[in-house]
């Protein structure tokens, strides 16, 4: 499921990815609206950024859920500065 769309502001440039804030992997995310309702549908925020170092976040992502048994609808905190 891809979460950028010809609708959503401010189109990537050529070569971009699009980074979802809050993560999509959560489902307070770009997701949410999966688990919610479509009155979350574009409730997230994107940045376009390098694909290569959005997708090693993405891994690294994975990598700490896996490395400290985060679970599908466990609570988890993220404190953004």
């Amino acid at each position: 499921m891809r979460d950028c769309n010809e609708n959503t502001p401010g189109a990537p440039a050529a070569g971009k990815d699009c980074d979802e804030y809050p993560f999509r992997s959560t489902a307070e995310g770009a997701a949410r609206y999966v688990y919610e309702g479509d009155e979350y549908k574009d409730d997230f925020s994107v940045r376009y950024i390098d694909p290569k170092e959005n997708q090693e976040a993405g891994n690294r992502l994975l990598a700490w859920y896996q490395t400290d048994r985060i679970l599908d609808w466990e609570a988890l905190h993220h404190h953004h500065r």
